[in-house]
């Protein structure tokens, strides 16, 4: 019976997990996107690059912006990170008019075999190279992490023309990328743990029953 109870536990402990995927990075030079530029002041060149959307959901990751673009771009395409030497990143950009609207770039955790149903990865996982465009911006990113009930579980902010953040607990569901100076960031080499999707209240409340009986079994021999 022990062996049977554990077995249960341990079948519903898999099926709840779900997990589907293995660690990732994206580097944003992954082939079949293109670098360029967005609209805007800060970028200049030609062709326009890779418009983000739903390039990596096969990894399980939703990108998004809101008041603004993404776009894969390099140095040579985006004037205010000329001197970065970095390879092909992800440049995001507010849409002007400047200070009166914030881009909001959030990278979702899904499934990868839909692109749909919520997942989330652990904190501790997290991390990624971060840029202002402005060198001496005022104001520069913050980024949180947020779980699958939209609270906010870290925050942390650039304070530097460039650096690697990351972050370390939780089960995130968002990173969620604000541009509080409206004038532009880029990330590079977003890492992230293996993707867990979400179970529905249906599986949940499916595996109760079973667990209930299994315990009062349990109890009974005893």
């Amino acid at each position: 019976m022990r062996r049977l109870f554990g077995g249960a536990c341990l079948a519903a402990g898999l099926l709840l997990a779900g997990q589907a995927a293995a660690d990732v990075t994206i580097n944003f030079g992954e082939a079949g996107l293109t670098p360029g530029f967005g609209p805007d002041p800060w970028f200049a060149g030609n062709p326009k690059g890779t418009d983000l959307g739903n390039q990596f959901v096969g990894v399980g990751a939703l990108f998004s912006v809101v008041s603004g673009a993404a776009y894969v771009a390099n140095s040579s395409f985006v004037s205010g990170c000329s001197s970065l030497g970095w390879d092909d990143f992800l440049a995001v950009n507010t849409t002007p008019p400047y200070g009166t609207s914030q881009a909001v770039l959030s990278v979702v955790f899904v499934d990868p075999n839909d692109g749909v149903t919520p997942a989330f990865v652990a904190g501790g996982s997290v991390s990624f190279r971060i840029s202002d465009i402005n060198p001496v911006p005022s104001n520069r990113v913050v980024v949180q992490t947020l779980n699958l009930s939209n609270q906010v579980i870290e925050q942390v902010s650039l304070t530097q023309y460039q650096d690697v953040l990351g972050f370390t607990t939780g089960d995130v569901a968002k990173i969620q990328f604000i541009d509080n100076g409206s004038d532009g960031f880029v990330v590079d080499d977003l890492s992230f743990g293996a993707v867990t999707v979400a179970p529905e209240p249906s599986t949940i409340w499916a595996l109760a029953p079973l667990g209930i009986g299994l315990l009062a079994r349990r109890k009974a021999r005893k």
